[in-house]
């Protein structure tokens, strides 16, 4: 929901139907909630890419190291 639909609900609450205030409280805990999602999400793919590459570093070692032993026999 953006910034035009949270206003056409305080314009709702203006005129005074409790139902239309309902939805806009539940609208804002939605877009809230949805938010805070949206950033969890964020900072886990960030965990996952640095984990990613910490792996492909390691990989890359070992990949170094075979071909290291293969040419020595």
């Amino acid at each position: 929901m953006g910034p035009s639909h949270l206003l056409h609900l305080v314009a709702q609450i203006s005129c005074g139907s409790s139902q239309n205030f309902w939805v806009f409280i539940i609208g804002t805990i939605t877009v809230d909630k949805e938010i805070r999602n949206l950033r969890e999400a964020q900072s886990r793919v960030e965990e996952l890419e640095v984990s990613n590459s910490h792996l492909q570093r390691r990989l890359d070692k070992l990949k170094n190291a075979k071909s290291a032993l293969l040419k020595e026999l």
